[in-house]
């Protein structure tokens, strides 16, 4: 979305340029190829103008950071939020996820999952369900990321899911 505005903003900016270069008559009085320069030399200004209003402070304007620098920055910021969640199979398998216990970290101010921590011994999948059905999201039976579900058990859950798409 912060790009989306950027541009706007950018574009608004040409618009305005143009209409006060219009309105002082530099298209009638100065060559063309300095005007087109001029237009394009403002432009990049612009860019950087708003790059470097747009981006907080010690971060890349061309955002080029990988993964591991973004999870450091967001966990020395204090934006990572922790919830563990546990259970008790005695199932291991070589895979890591998903299993007994985990922790999905997440940003603190916006909600996106960052990472899924994983400890304990993996499960095996009992039940692929089918994706939420179209009347179910209308209908808003689709739990929220992260929504701890208490008012059905995991029996219950996997019977409903694992049937078929929901209402």
């Amino acid at each position: 979305m912060r790009l989306v505005g950027a541009g706007l903003l950018v574009y608004a900016t040409m618009l305005a340029l143009v209409a006060l270069l219009s309105r002082w008559r530099v298209f009638d009085r100065a060559p063309a190829w300095l005007v087109g320069f001029g237009i394009a030399l403002f432009g990049l200004g612009a860019s950087v103008l708003v790059m470097w209003l747009l981006n907080s402070r010690g971060s890349s304007p061309w955002g080029r950071r990988t993964a591991a620098e973004h999870l450091a920055e967001l966990e020395r910021l204090g934006l990572l939020e922790s919830e563990p969640i546990t259970d008790d199979p005695d199932m291991i398998q070589p895979r890591k996820f998903p299993c007994t216990e985990f922790t999905v970290r997440r940003h603190r101010t916006e909600r996106y999952a960052i990472d899924i921590l994983c400890g304990g011994r993996a499960l095996e999948p009992e039940a692929v369900g089918p994706p939420f059905s179209k009347k179910a999201w209308a209908a808003k039976q689709v739990p929220e990321d992260g929504e701890i579900i208490a008012s059905a058990g995991y029996d219950e859950l996997k019977r409903t899911h694992a049937a078929g798409p929901g209402p």
